[in-house]
């Protein structure tokens, strides 16, 4: 049958476009679906990762790198005291955390070593507000109270921060080793549940130390 085709509808999509056909007189719509290629596409040409600071003349270079330390230690100062009053109200409960340090690992997405000395340093912190600042101004790190937080008491808390201040490891290892020597003598260190390394006294390192080997000669 001999008909007129018209394409109608020219405001619809491509893919969908409305056909009428002419035929005895009469109009009949069909709706025809026109299944059309798509256009070949060219490949993404990848962009090249640059480091944006290459340009940057010496001096602006360690500006920016002095800056972005201080943006860092304010921010960790920021994350420690907020912890301290989210411990403080267990607001860890909630969402159905048993502990802060699950609340950190889990929810957070934090690693066990940093969920462990940003809630230890957020609690010391509650008890001794002067770590806030130690940190801020990099006097203190964090690993450094992880450290200092077994022999921190009111009576030695100012002498001994102070004496910390700006140790590097080895040299706060020495001044723990210098101020308590028989407490820190021969400490061994295991893992205890969620991850977290703890000191034990000499007497259970070694009982630790004498299992372990029995095992391996069974």
């Amino acid at each position: 049958m001999a008909g007129e085709v018209a394409g109608v509808g020219s405001n619809r999509s491509k893919q969908d476009r409305l056909v009428v056909v002419r035929a005895s007189g009469t109009l009949v719509e069909h709706r025809a679906i026109m299944r059309m290629q798509p256009p070949p596409t060219c490949p993404r040409r990848r962009r090249r990762v640059t480091n944006p600071y290459r340009k940057y003349s010496d001096s602006g270079l360690l500006q920016t790198l002095a800056s972005a330390v201080r943006g860092q230690r304010a921010a960790t100062v920021k994350v420690v005291a907020i912890i301290a009053e989210v411990d403080r109200r267990k607001l860890f409960l909630r969402p159905g955390f048993s502990s802060m340090f699950e609340y950190c690992v889990r929810k957070l997405g934090l690693s066990e070593q940093s969920a462990y000395l940003r809630i230890t340093a957020a609690r010391k912190s509650r008890r001794y507000p002067v770590i806030l600042e130690m940190l801020a101004d990099g006097r203190l790190h964090l690993a450094h109270i992880g450290r200092l937080s077994k022999w921190l008491r009111p009576e030695n808390s100012d002498e001994l921060l102070h004496a910390a201040s700006g140790k590097t490891r080895a040299e706060l290892l020495q001044l723990l080793a210098e101020r308590f020597p028989q407490q820190d003598a021969r400490t061994v260190v295991r893992e205890v549940a969620g991850g977290v390394a703890t000191p034990v006294s000499p007497r259970e390192g070694r009982r630790l130390h004498s299992g372990a080997a029995g095992r391996r000669r069974r």
